[in-house]
């Protein structure tokens, strides 16, 4: 998982304006109706717009930038804070907090329902 900051290329400092600002010069670089002009496949086009949303709809909500802003740093280890033990069974959910943990909604490997059917049979 990148960093939203990352994403859109902006500071965490960044005010509302520049994120938004940002989220829209990332959006028209990779919008996938755009993808030909770009000289981008279509495929990485759609991840890469998908990707950049993911970042703007975090960053944009005050509440939702605040608790990434604390959490930053573990969800981008993929830790859940807990440093006892190296269980290879121990389930880490931090990764499972991001929309970035899955691409579209289709029936390969890396889709919603494979990867959260995947979690909740861990789960259970």
């Amino acid at each position: 998982m990148r960093c939203h900051y990352e994403v859109l290329a902006v500071a965490r400092d960044a005010t509302a304006a520049e994120i938004k600002k940002a989220f829209r010069l990332q959006a028209l670089r990779w919008h996938p109706d755009k993808h030909q002009q770009n000289g981008i496949s279509s495929e990485e086009a759609t991840q890469q717009f998908q990707t950049i949303q993911n970042a703007y709809e975090v960053l944009s909500d005050p509440h939702e930038k605040k608790w990434y802003d604390e959490h930053r740093e573990q969800i981008l280890r993929g830790d859940d804070g807990d440093d006892e033990g190296d269980d290879e069974d121990e389930l880490n959910l931090f990764r499972y907090f991001s929309a970035s943990v899955y691409s579209g909604f289709g029936s390969d490997d890396k889709s919603f329902y494979s990867v959260y059917g995947e979690l909740f049979t861990k789960v259970c």
